[in-house]
């Protein structure tokens, strides 16, 4: 499978501090300005998140540390993202959102979801085959597969955030999807979307240590931590190899590669930040 990805990670330095910081606000219909009860307000892919009361408002603290995307989202609407960069003091975001419009993508009951579409979309969300034992989504019914056969790409889209369940590591997740194609004829597929994690109620001790277990696991070789280690200056003691590749001449060993880290790096001359890109 061919595939392109480039990221841009900033470190940024930070200093703890005991003064909470918040981010609050109302949510509206941007259509007649009512209040919007029950919108899900959350930072993405963490466990802090809240729904709006009953005059549309709500209030999250912010850690102190670390830049975040802030997702508000309810059924029938368009969800709406900020960016939250680091810092100390509070914010005030009132934002309307817009009715959600299908215009092209309206299907017609008679249209049938090609079964290479529908296993494609959750194999690439949930990284596995859905099964009760490992992640299920709970709420597959309001996905909408659109595959054009003229240019070989498939859209996928949601009316309402995915409902998903990790057994595995005892999480039920709410994924706001902002898009997803498949391109067929270059293997190539691009999507994004805003999670909120809340930790489910284990049955009983062995169940919450086997779960703790498997997130320890899983944080150990994930891009978080590498970016910690990074930042930390750890990488080997982690357990981590960054190096860049390169071309030589010799047709028997056409790549070599260095093991120095500060190759990739650019510090920034105005403030004690590193940025890394690679491909």
């Amino acid at each position: 499978m061919k595939k392109i990805l480039f990221l841009s990670l900033c470190f940024i330095s930070f200093t703890l501090s005991a003064q909470d910081r918040y981010i609050s606000g109302r949510i509206t219909d941007a259509n007649d300005g009512e209040t919007i009860i029950g919108a899900s307000v959350f930072l993405d892919n963490t466990t802090i998140g809240i729904t709006t009361d009953m005059d549309g408002r709500y209030r999250l603290r912010i850690p102190v540390e670390g830049s975040y995307r802030l997702t508000v989202s309810h059924v029938g609407y368009q969800s709406v993202f900020k960016e939250i960069e680091p810092g100390r003091t509070s914010l005030i975001f009132d934002t309307a959102l817009n009715t959600v419009e299908l215009e092209e993508l309206t299907v017609s009951a008679g249209v049938r979801f090609r079964r290479t579409d529908i296993n494609l979309f959750w194999n690439k969300i949930l990284g596995k085959n859905s099964s009760r034992k490992t992640i299920q989504a709970t709420n597959p019914e309001t996905v909408y597969y659109y595959y054009n056969p003229k240019t070989r790409i498939l859209k996928v889209t949601c009316r309402e955030p995915l409902q998903i369940i990790n057994y595995e590591m005892g999480y039920q997740i709410q994924c706001v999807l902002e898009n997803f194609t498949h391109d067929y004829n270059t293997e190539i597929t691009d999507w994004r979307s805003q999670c909120i994690f809340t930790e489910l109620e284990p049955e009983n001790q062995i169940q919450k240590n086997n779960w703790e277990k498997k997130r320890q696991e899983v944080y150990h070789v994930s891009l978080t931590k590498f970016i910690k280690s990074l930042y930390n200056n750890s990488l080997q003691e982690d357990g981590f190899v960054l190096g860049a590749f390169g071309r030589n001449t010799d047709s028997e060993n056409p790549y070599q590669i260095s093991l120095n880290p500060n190759r990739l790096l650019m510090p920034s001359i105005t403030n004690n930040s590193k940025t890394l890109t690679f491909s």
